[in-house]
């Protein structure tokens, strides 16, 4: 960094530091210190000129730590925020269909001729939802800003923020949406019926369930509904919140589970057992009957599946599972507050640093905030597997 930027730097430090609270300050000053690389991200993010604003409230350093920093989806919404950049892109009329890519990132949606598109592979995928509908369900921040409730799904959670923090399969998940006048449905691909939410507003679950984002919200609680097989019989569609008024203990049905149950509703295939995802998982890194990149005695085959995977651009989700300690009892609690390890408790992999083999990994306690655990440590808690396939726009 030349003089002048440091200097610069230091300058907003002080600034923030002088009108934070204690606790948000010490934090500040620990990220600067330990890691200047992570407080310059979050400099030119524009998040601290925000924060003296009094456009972005502190409370977003709550869940930061030594070892756990944001994530590069967060900081970039921040950054879009700071810029004025619109969530969804207004292109002009006129623009051709295919050159949408060249104008709207991966993962992200445009506007064009009254219609919704996201750019998937490349390629403009229509979404069955209005312009102000679709801000409305995926907002700036919040659609990467998740934290599990009480229930323990911590599978689902981090499976739905695995699909979100990959821009080419974010998409899949957009694509499950479908607005109906002030309506929104979800419709799993070989789901009975479509899921409604009257109003486009999710259940007030009173904590029960994760917070964040409306959408990311009514993908969890629609969850409850598929994978219960708990659709109304008879009918072509199943409204969630009546239905969750009714009987607010299926909320339970989302207690313990894996994360390919969810991925393996959104790609249509549905075979809620081992024996199914058999062929279907196989990836071409691992031919083997398992679909775990690793177990504890086998680390030097994790670091090469691990490197090749980051290599290729990450095609494939993939989750970090902490194992349960024998001495816990099936209790989810910490086991290493230096890397924020729960267990049993499951992870997204969000990045892999082959050069210092450090795993890039996001827990569902809360999503914005990224986790650099040294490959050695987690692999004396658990271990990691490929769940997710390589996406193709037909």
């Amino acid at each position: 960094m030349r003089i002048g930027d440091l200097k610069k730097t230091i300058g907003l430090l002080d600034d923030v530091l002088s009108t934070s609270k204690p606790w948000t300050a010490r934090k500040i000053t620990g990220i600067f210190n330990k890691n200047p690389q992570r407080y310059e991200q979050m400099t030119e993010s524009g998040m601290f000129d925000l924060m003296k604003k009094g456009e972005l409230s502190e409370d977003v350093f709550r869940n930061i730590d030594d070892n756990l920093y944001f994530t590069e989806n967060f900081l970039s919404d921040i950054n879009r925020v700071y810029r004025g950049k619109p969530l969804v892109l207004e292109v002009p009329e006129g623009t051709r269909l295919e050159n949408l890519r060249y104008l709207i990132d991966e993962g992200e949606a445009g506007f064009l001729n009254g219609k919704l598109y996201a750019i998937q592979n490349g390629k403009a995928v229509e979404l069955q939802l209005s312009k102000e509908k679709f801000e409305a369900l995926f907002p700036f921040m919040e659609r990467f800003k998740t934290a599990q409730g009480e229930v323990g799904d911590c599978w689902l959670v981090s499976s739905i923020d695995n699909f979100m923090s990959n821009p080419t399969q974010r998409v899949e998940l957009y694509k499950l949406f479908r607005q109906d006048g002030n309506d929104i449905l979800i419709k799993y691909p070989n789901g009975k019926n479509e899921l409604r939410f009257i109003n486009g507003e999710p259940f007030d679950d009173g904590g029960r369930l994760c917070s964040g984002a409306k959408g990311i919200r009514m993908l969890e609680q629609s969850f409850i509904f598929h994978r219960a097989k708990a659709y109304t019989k008879h009918a072509a569609e199943t409204d969630v919140i009546a239905r969750l008024e009714e009987n607010p203990k299926l909320i339970w049905k989302l207690h313990n589970g894996l994360q390919a149950e969810f991925s393996d509703a959104v790609y249509g295939h549905d075979r809620l057992d081992w024996a199914g995802w058999k062929e279907f998982f196989k990836d071409e890194f691992v031919n083997t009957l398992r679909y775990q990149l690793t177990t504890r005695r086998s680390q030097r085959r994790t670091t090469e599946e691990l490197r090749r995977w980051a290599e290729k651009d990450k095609p494939y989700l993939v989750a970090y599972s902490c194992d349960l300690p024998r001495d816990m009892k099936f209790r989810e609690g910490i086991v290493n507050p230096d890397y924020d390890l729960f267990a049993p408790h499951a992870y997204s992999l969000q990045d892999y640093n082959a050069e210092q083999q450090l795993a890039i990994l996001s827990n569902p306690h809360h999503t914005e905030v990224l986790i650099e655990a040294p490959l050695e440590v987690l692999e004396e808690y658990g271990s990691f597997m490929h769940f997710g396939n390589k996406l193709k726009c037909k």
